[in-house]
């Protein structure tokens, strides 16, 4: 599966996903394409990368009770 992203020269490609993160980090594009419409970096929420760096209380259920 492909992506579509808007480079910040205006310019418009398909990308691997993995490709994907490396120009949000890169902040070479402004914009890529999701099912639901255009995401404008800096103005729409996306997921971060980052792991492990939530430091407050453990939220999840246990189900095995």
């Amino acid at each position: 599966m492909q992506i579509k992203v808007k480079f910040i020269d205006g310019r418009i490609e398909l990308v691997r996903p993995r490709e994907l993160q490396e120009l949000i980090d890169a902040r070479r594009i402004t914009q890529f394409r999701r099912s639901c419409g255009w995401v404008d970096l800096g103005k729409d929420s996306i997921r971060s990368t980052l792991r492990g760096d939530y430091r407050g209380a453990d939220r999840r259920s246990n189900f095995d009770d």
